[in-house]
């Protein structure tokens, strides 16, 4: 394999996310392009059956096909040569898991999600078994009930398969929070070795299902193939076995002539890469002839052409059966695939599937693969171990079954731990890798049962998390009470090499290991520390450029009207929202730094906003209390190139004056009701920053960095040493309350001249620190040193939020209808640490 011609999008990257999906390798793209560009496929719902001997075809029609046939030209094109192929692939991919011959059928779905809800939907979970005794008296269906079993460690996938269940038998339970009413349990695997060890019937006369994973997707736990010839062995039980193959293939393959499971499924893309990201269904025909003689697919849905004949204005119609020749054969002789694949199927997705079998194939087959795969992992493993703090405390905490009997794929699920053992945010780590080109996954990765044992969630956790903090999938809240609320995870693949191994384990060590104790700062102060307000900028739209106030020039703290929170006059009263409903951010859009505050106006509440470095657009004036912002949507959409909608923070209401009626259908997005101004704000009102800090990770040859890029409230130079606000951050982390978003810290507070600030948390830095706020141009320097800098506090996180606590003076004055004046703060008011 030569990584620079297969893979010339991994040029200056690092990809060790090969469970989601792998890299695209070029020769698989070069080879479907040619077959593309040098073939005339059409849709297999046009094609002319290709069976001469037809009795649909007259003698004379026979001989005249016979002819061409024969001549030396002839070939398969259009719709013809589209269904070979498709035929063809199916017996690649039956060959693929070496199924026995004329045992299974090759379903394709949209991908490996699909295939699983198309198996949730054929089990009939109300009926029993057609080769079992049905029970006469009904009166107690759940008494003949199959079981849905399904193991702890299975992707999500899997686990919503169990609403289908509850679907259908709904009616007879009613609504019920105890699964076990719907026959549906969640299992461990010390729960089936029991039940296999000394099986008891289950429900004699219905079906029952098991389904795992071969492959753990969180943990790479690779659990015994052996379950689904044990299950299908026990005496007097109908159980049906479904393994889900997605991360277990990526680099074995499946064996069903060994392990028969009832149905198999995977997706492509896990194996080789696009472009096809479709997913497979293997399924077996003994299984499917039961459904079709019990009459599952009698009322089933049927388009596109898996039809021969129906009549619109009744009930009846036919499938396809596999030739035209006797349209009133039995159902059980017609092709699954009628029944289960409707419309015309993703043609070039599955063209791809043959290229990429045969790049496999090139590369020395599967055993070449895992030999490769199985030498990498040996090698990250053991560097594994070998990170450590300078205390002999590991920094890598490596989730693995506490049972020996388990192999291991090639995923590390883990976190990263500090010297005095507090676990470092996987999100962090994460941003910071993507910074580097290093592309990793973090999260549960969609395997909530994995990520919960393994991190130790108790009963109760997830919900309290996601009702007390707002926790869910996909957000930043990577640590909460000192718990991770998900992991890192590498999954090793053919596309890997050493030096992306030494890569990885060099990240890691760079920016997160700490070599030496760090120093403690000083939290003294005697008459001779001073600290002063060096600069006041203020944000008017949000995650686009600041307004500088001038030295020797106060500013309102003030409180608007119907908003809670007090803040500084002016800042973030506006933010840009996409046509897709979101608020725009420069981690998406670098260039909104480059539109500007030019003027703000405190008697009028007028801002002038123009585009640093482009004199010849015109600039803009808007007014803080004017709700209607047409003009300036447009500007900014001429600016980004795309529509888009400058939202006010006056569209907020509050509570009581959301109780209007439902929004007509088609209302304009800027005048949509908001519950809260917290969208406009970031974690607090103000971020505090100190001069002093940023000297110090400023590298030498650097020094065209900026603050800025920080994007502070205030900012503050002094003789303190640097890093002196991780002390005060401390105080508020031995409250417990560091990762508790939604409560305020009642420790510390600020004071900048007659203003009273309360310290909330420290400032977790994500990559919009890596854009200069002149240019929008990228340099991930500072981020880089964020974390290899020795500090007492956590690393990646630099500045604190502060909350409005009062004010010494006597100003509060109310200003029109729109706001009050709660204080006045100004570049160098002396700062303050109580």
């Amino acid at each position: 394999m030569n990584m620079d011609k297969d893979f010339p999008q991994l040029r200056g990257e690092v990809y060790f996310d090969n469970a989601g999906t792998v890299p695209i390798p070029s020769p698989v793209l070069s080879l479907l392009h040619s077959s593309l560009s040098s073939n005339l496929y059409g849709n297999p719902h046009s094609t002319v059956t290709t069976d001469f001997t037809s009795s649909a075809y007259s003698n004379q029609q026979q001989r005249q096909i016979s002819k061409s046939s024969s001549n030396s030209a002839f070939k398969l094109t259009g719709s013809n040569l589209s269904s070979s192929k498709i035929q063809q692939i199916r017996h690649l991919v039956l060959e693929y898991v070496n199924a026995p011959v004329g045992e299974y059928d090759v379903v394709f779905t949209q991908n490996t999600t699909a295939a699983l809800k198309l198996v949730a939907e054929i089990i009939p979970w109300n009926n029993t078994s057609s080769t079992q005794t049905h029970t006469a008296d009904n009166n107690d269906n759940q008494k003949n009930w199959g079981q849905f079993w399904y193991l702890n460690h299975n992707h999500t996938s899997v686990i919503g398969m169990r609403q289908e269940v509850i679907k259908q038998r709904i009616k007879e339970v009613g609504k019920s929070g105890d699964l076990e009413r719907y026959g549906i349990k969640c299992v461990k695997p010390s729960d089936i070795n029991n039940y296999l060890s000394s099986p008891s019937s289950i429900q004699s006369s219905a079906y029952n299902l098991f389904a795992y994973p071969a492959q753990c997707n969180f943990s790479g736990t690779r659990f015994p193939l052996n379950w689904i010839n044990q299950f299908q062995t026990i005496p007097h039980t109908k159980w049906l076995t479904l393994i889900d193959a997605a991360s277990y293939c990526s680099t074995t393959p499946i064996d069903l002539t060994s392990h028969p499971a009832t149905f198999a499924v995977f997706s492509f893309h896990k194996i080789f890469g696009g472009p096809s990201t479709i997913g497979a269904l293997l399924i077996r025909k003994e299984f499917l002839e039961e459904m079709k003689l019990i009459g599952r697919f009698d009322n089933w849905y049927f388009g596109g052409g898996s039809v021969a004949g129906v009549d619109v204005t009744s009930g009846w119609f036919q499938f396809k059966s596999d030739g035209v020749k006797n349209v009133k054969r039995v159902v059980h002789d017609q092709p699954v695939q009628h029944f289960l694949e409707n419309g015309t199927l993703p043609l070039f997705e599955i063209l791809a599937v043959e290229f990429g079998f045969g790049y496999i194939k090139e590369l020395g087959g599967w055993k070449m693969v895992r030999y490769h795969v199985s030498k990498l992992c040996a090698e990250l493993e053991t560097a594994f171990t070998e990170l450590r703090h300078w205390n002999g405390v590991s920094l890598i905490e490596l989730y693995r079954m506490n049972d020996s009997e388990y192999d291991y794929g090639p995923i590390f699920a883990f976190n990263l731990k500090s010297p005095d053992n507090s676990y470092i945010g996987y999100h962090t780590v994460k941003m910071l890798a993507s910074i580097n080109n290093i592309h990793i996954r973090g999260g549960c990765f969609c395997n909530p049962g994995a990520c919960q044992e393994y991190l130790g969630f108790s009963e109760g956790d997830v919900e309290k998390y996601y009702e007390v903090h707002g926790h869910q999938c996909g957000d930043q809240l990577d640590v909460i009470d000192g718990k991770p609320t998900g992991a890192l995870r590498v999954s090793i693949g053919f596309v890997n090499t050493l030096d992306s191994i030494r890569s990885l384990v060099d990240f890691l060590r760079d920016n997160f290991i700490s070599n030496e104790k760090p120093i403690i700062n000083d939290q003294s102060f005697t008459t001779t520390t001073t600290a002063r307000l060096s600069s006041i900028t203020i944000f008017p739209i949000k995650a686009c450029g600041g307004y500088d106030v001038n030295s020797g020039e106060t500013w309102p703290i003030v409180s608007y009207n119907h908003h809670t929170g007090p803040t500084l006059f002016g800042d973030r009263i506006w933010e840009i929202i996409g046509a897709d409903g979101k608020v725009l951010t420069q981690k998406n859009f670098p260039q909104l730094c480059l539109i500007k505050p030019l003027k703000i106006d405190v008697t009028t509440g007028r801002v002038l906003f123009g585009l640093k470095g482009s004199e010849n657009l015109s600039k803009i004036e808007l007014s803080m209390f004017k709700t209607d912002n047409v003009d300036a949507s447009e500007w900014i959409s001429k600016i980004l190139g795309f529509e888009c909608t400058l939202l006010s923070a006056f569209d907020v209401k509050l509570p009581s004056d959301i109780a209007l009626a439902a929004e007509p259908p088609g209302i304009n997005i800027a005048n949509r009701v908001i519950d809260q101004r917290s969208n406009f704000v970031s974690k607090a009102s103000f971020l505090l920053i100190s001069q002093q800090s940023f000297n110090y990770l400023l590298p030498e040859q650097h020094f065209e960095l900026k603050i800025t890029s920080f994007r502070a409230n205030f900012t503050f130079d002094s003789n303190f040493p640097p890093f002196i606000e991780d002390t005060w951050v401390d105080y508020i982390c031995k409250t417990n309350l560091c990762n508790n978003s939604d409560k305020k810290s009642h420790g510390r507070t600020i004071r900048i001249g007659k203003l009273v600030l309360e310290l909330v948390n420290p400032c977790t830095r994500c990559r919009m620190i890596c854009i200069d706020q002149d240019s929008g141009n990228l340099d991930k320097t500072l981020m880089n040193r964020l974390f290899s800098v020795e500090r007492v506090g956590k690393k990646g996180t630099f500045g604190v939020y502060l909350e409005f606590k009062g004010y010494e003076g006597e100003v509060g004055v109310l200003v029109g209808d729109n706001f009050r004046v709660l204080g006045m703060v100004g570049v160098g008011d002396e700062v303050f640490i109580d």
